[in-house]
C-alpha cells in the first residue's frame, strides 16, 4: 500500500499554477477589471467540449468581455479557449482534471482552456446570512451547496478512529483540491514536502552508508535543506521558515548538551514545549480542577518517600496534604499509554513501553522572585511497584526523563495533534463546505481556517499510519497498534467542550499565576483567545442584528445539525445555534483549534521533537552495560533518528499562511472592516506584549515561546 502511495505522490509532483491573466499581456487585458474575476488556472480542454454555455467568439478584449457576459447571465465562472471562444457556467472547475501549460495571453491555447471565477463582490448576490438572501439568491445558494455536497460526503468512523472522515481516497482528495483555487498551490507544495523529506531520508542513508553519526548532524542535515533550491522553487522558499531562525526571537538551542540534559529545560518543556496539554495540578478534596491526590495515590509506589522528596524541593518541612492544599504540587502522567505492549524492533531489544508519572513542585524563591516549577521525582511506570528516581540518581534520572519524553512524544503526536486536532476538526470543515454557501459570511471566514486540513489528512495519514511501514510503526515503541489503542481510549472522553481553551486551563487546575507564573502556552494563549473572541463577537454583530436572525439562518442551523447529529457526530456540538453569544463561542473554538492550538502543538516539533537526544521516540536495552546504567547506547539508532527528523520537518517546516493574512481579500467590506481592525490589534498590541515576555523569559533562564506570536501562528491546519 505504501509503495503505491509513494508512486502516486511522485507522479503528481507539483506543477506551476497558471496565472496568465496576471502576466500583463496588454492585448488581452486592456480595459479589464481586476476586481471582477480571478484566474483559476490552465487546463486541458478535452473535458470541456460539451460543458458550459457558449457566449460567443470575442476579440482582443476577450477576458473582460467574457467576464461581463458571464456576470450578466448569472454565471460564477467562465472559460476562454484558443481564438477567444467564451463559455460561462457555475461548475466549470468540476469538469476539468488535468492541468496544462499551453495557455497563452490568458485566452487559452491549443487544446487548453483558461478558467476564471467571478469574484463574489462582482456577483449580484451579496455576502449575507441565508435568511436575508433574495429568492433568486437563495435558489443560487441551494444549487451551489447541493453540488458541493456531491464532493463533500462523510463516511462513518471505523472501530478505532470513530470520527467520520471524507468519503474519498487519497488520489480523489488530491485531484479535488487541485481544482480549488484556495488549495491548488498549497496541495502541490505539501505533496512536494512529503516526498522531499522522504527523499532526504534516503539521501542521508546513502551518504552515511547506514552508519551511526551524530544526532545533531542528522537534525542539521534536514533543517538546512528545507528551503534549498534543489528541493524548493525560489518563489516557494518563503513558505519554509523556522521561528528559531528568526533573530528577533530569543532562543535556547537544546541541541547543546548542557541544555537538553538540564532539569529546568526538561521542566520548561512541560509548559512551553511540544505538549503543554499534559501537566495538571494535584488537587485535594473539594478543590476544582486537576488530578485528585487520592486517585493518583492508587498508582504511586507507597515505598517511596514522596513527602521527603517534596520537602527537599520546596526547602521546608511540610506535609504532602498541606503542599497539595497550597497548590504547590503538579503532575504529568499518561493514562492513555498505560499497559500498552512494546513491538518487536529489528534494530535491537526495546525497553518496556512504560507509562511514567512525574511529580513537580512550585518552589518559592527566597529573593522574592517568582516561583519556579521543579521536578520532584519520576515513577517509571503507572503500577505501584514501579521504581522511582529523583535528580539525585544521576544516569537513572536521565533515563527516567527520557522514559517520560518517549510517552510524551507519543501522546502529543498521536492524541493531541493527530486525533484531537487533525481528525477531530475534519468533519467540522467538511460540514462547513456542505452546508454554508460561498455567499455566507461564515463560509468566507472559515474556509481559510479549513484550508489544507483535508489534504494533510488524506496525504499525510497513510504515511503516518501505514501498517508495517508507516512512520508510527517505525518510530514508536508501541507501534501502530498502540497508537490506535490510544486513540480509541481518547475517544471515550473526547467532547466539543475540550476545545474551550479557557475552560481547559481551569479543568486542569492551572489558573494560579503565583504558583505557576511561567506557563507561556496559557498566558500567550489567553491574549490570542480574547482577541479572537472580541473579533468574532463584532463580526457576528455585523451580520446578525438579533438572536432571532441567528435562529432563522437555515444554512447555519443545517451546519450545526450536520456537525452534531447527521454527518459529523461531534459529541456535545449543539444541534441548534440559538443566540449570537452561542454562535460567537463556537466560532471562536473552531478558529482557535485550526490556528493557535494547532500551531502550539505542531510547530515546536521542529526543534524539541526533531532532536533525538532531547525527545527519543523509543529506548533500547543495553545488555553490555546492564540495567543499572544508562547512556547513548540506549537511545534510538540512526534509522529511527532520520525517520524522526524527516517526520518533524514534514510537520513543521512549512508555514503556508499566518493568522488573518487573508483579510485584504475578504470579499465583503463590512466583515473586512472588523477583521482588519483585529489584525491590526494582533500585530500592534499583542505582538509587542509577547515579544517583551519572551525577552524576560529568556533573561530569567526560561525557554522563550514564539509559537503564539501572531506572525508565527498558522491560519490553518495545513501540515
Amino acid at each position: 500500500m505504501l509503495s503505491k502511495l509513494t508512486l502516486f505522490f511522485i507522479l503528481v509532483a507539483p506543477t506551476k499554477t497558471s496565472n496568465t491573466a496576471d502576466l500583463g499581456h496588454k492585448g488581452a487585458l486592456k480595459n479589464s477589471d481586476p476586481q471582477l474575476y480571478q484566474s483559476e488556472g490552465c487546463y486541458e480542454a478535452k473535458s470541456m467540449q460539451d460543458a458550459g454555455v457558449n457566449l460567443g467568439y470575442l476579440g482582443n478584449f476577450a477576458i473582460s468581455e467574457c467576464a461581463e457576459l458571464a456576470l450578466k447571465r448569472g454565471f460564477s465562472e467562465f472559460g476562454l479557449f484558443q481564438g477567444g471562444l467564451c463559455k460561462g457556467g457555475s461548475n466549470l472547475q468540476g469538469m476539468v482534471s488535468e492541468t496544462s501549460v499551453t495557455c497563452r495571453n490568458g485566452v487559452g491555447g491549443e487544446d487548453s482552456v483558461e478558467l476564471y471565477s467571478l469574484k463574489l463582490s462582482a456577483i449580484a448576490c451579496p455576502i449575507e446570512s441565508s435568511d436575508k438572501a433574495s429568492k433568486s439568491c437563495q435558489t443560487q445558494r441551494q444549487h451551489e451547496t447541493a453540488k458541493t455536497r456531491e464532493d463533500y460526503e462523510l463516511s462513518k468512523g471505523d472501530d478505532y478512529l470513530k470520527i467520520p472522515r471524507i468519503n474519498k481516497n487519497t488520489a480523489e482528495v488530491f485531484l479535488m483540491l487541485k481544482k480549488d483555487p484556495l488549495d491548488n498551490h498549497w496541495i502541490s507544495l505539501y505533496n512536494q514536502t512529503i516526498y522531499k523529506n522522504f527523499g532526504l531520508f534516503f539521501l542521508l542513508n546513502n551518504l552515511t552508508g547506514g552508519k551511526d553519526i551524530d544526532y545533531n548532524k542528522v537534525y542539521k542535515f534536514f533543517v538546512d535543506r528545507q528551503r534549498h533550491q534543489h528541493f524548493v522553487r525560489p518563489e516557494d522558499q518563503k513558505f519554509f521558515r523556522f521561528a528559531f531562525q528568526d533573530t528577533s526571537n530569543p532562543f535556547k538551542d537544546v541541541s547543546d548538551l548542557s541544555l537538553w540534559r538540564d532539569d529546568d529545560i526538561f521542566t520548561d518543556q512541560r509548559l512551553a514545549g511540544m505538549n503543554p496539554m499534559a501537566i495538571q495540578r494535584v488537587s485535594s478534596p473539594g478543590k476544582r480542577g486537576g488530578v485528585s491526590w487520592k486517585k493518583l495515590c492508587g498508582k504511586l509506589n507507597p515505598r517511596f518517600d514522596w513527602q521527603g522528596a517534596i520537602q527537599d524541593v520546596l526547602g521546608k518541612s511540610i506535609s504532602v496534604n498541606r503542599a497539595i492544599r497550597g497548590g504547590y504540587i503538579f503532575v504529568v502522567h499518561y493514562p492513555l499509554y498505560d499497559g500498552l505492549n512494546t513491538v518487536k524492533d529489528p534494530l535491537g531489544e526495546l525497553m518496556e513501553a512504560n507509562s511514567p508519572i512525574a511529580i513537580f513542585a512550585s518552589k518559592p524563591s527566597h529573593q522574592k522572585l517568582p516561583n519556579r516549577l521543579k521536578p520532584v521525582a519520576i515513577q517509571i511506570n503507572s503500577s505501584p511497584d514501579s521504581p522511582v528516581y529523583t535528580p539525585e540518581n544521576s544516569q537513572l534520572w536521565q533515563m527516567a526523563k527520557h522514559v517520560l519524553q518517549v510517552a510524551d512524544f507519543a501522546q502529543t503526536q498521536i492524541v493531541e495533534h493527530l486525533y484531537k486536532i487533525h481528525l477531530y476538526m475534519e468533519p467540522i470543515c467538511v460540514c462547513m463546505h456542505r452546508r454554508l454557501s460561498k455567499l455566507h459570511p461564515l463560509h468566507q471566514l472559515l474556509k481559510h481556517h479549513c484550508r489544507g486540513l483535508l489534504g494533510t489528512n488524506a496525504l499525510g495519514y497513510p504515511f503516518l499510519m501505514a501498517p508495517g511501514n508507516g512512520s508510527i510503526e517505525k518510530l514508536m515503541s508501541v507501534g501502530l497498534q498502540g497508537a490506535l489503542t490510544m486513540m480509541k481510549r481518547a475517544y471515550k472522553d473526547l467532547s466539543w467542550e475540550e476545545t474551550d481553551f479557557l475552560a481547559n486551563i481551569e479543568k486542569r487546575g492551572l489558573g494560579d499565576k503565583k504558583k505557576l507564573p511561567y506557563f507561556p502556552y496559557r498566558d500567550d494563549g489567553e491574549l490570542i483567545y480574547h482577541e479572537l473572541s472580541d473579533m468574532v463577537k463584532e463580526f457576528v454583530g455585523k451580520y446578525y442584528r438579533s438572536c432571532r436572525e441567528v435562529r432563522k439562518d437555515k444554512e447555519l442551523q443545517d451546519f450545526a445539525y450536520d456537525v452534531s447529529v447527521k454527518s459529523g457526530k461531534v459529541k456535545d456540538f449543539p444541534t441548534k445555534i440559538t443566540s449570537k453569544l452561542s454562535l460567537t463561542r463556537h466560532l471562536v473554538r473552531i478558529m482557535w483549534m485550526t490556528s493557535a492550538q494547532h500551531s502550539a502543538i505542531n510547530y515546536p516539533v521542529d526543534h524539541y521533537g526533531a532532536l533525538t537526544f532531547n525527545s527519543p521516540t523509543k529506548l533500547y536495552k543495553d545488555e553490555v552495560a546492564g540495567a543499572g546504567h544508562y547512556g547513548f547506547s540506549n537511545l534510538p539508532r540512526m534509522f529511527t533518528s532520520m525517520t524522526q527528523s524527516a517526520l518533524a520537518m514534514t510537520l513543521a517546516a512549512m508555514r503556508y499562511d499566518s493568522l488573518l493574512d487573508f483579510v485584504p481579500k475578504f470579499p465583503d467590506e463590512e466583515g473586512k472592516f472588523v477583521l482588519q481592525k483585529y489584525q491590526g490589534r494582533l500585530h500592534g498590541k499583542v505582538t509587542p506584549i509577547i515579544t517583551q515576555r519572551n525577552k524576560q523569559r529568556f533573561k530569567e533562564g526560561h525557554l522563550p515561546y514564539p509559537y503564539l506570536l501572531p506572525a508565527w501562528i498558522a491560519n490553518s491546519i495545513h501540515t
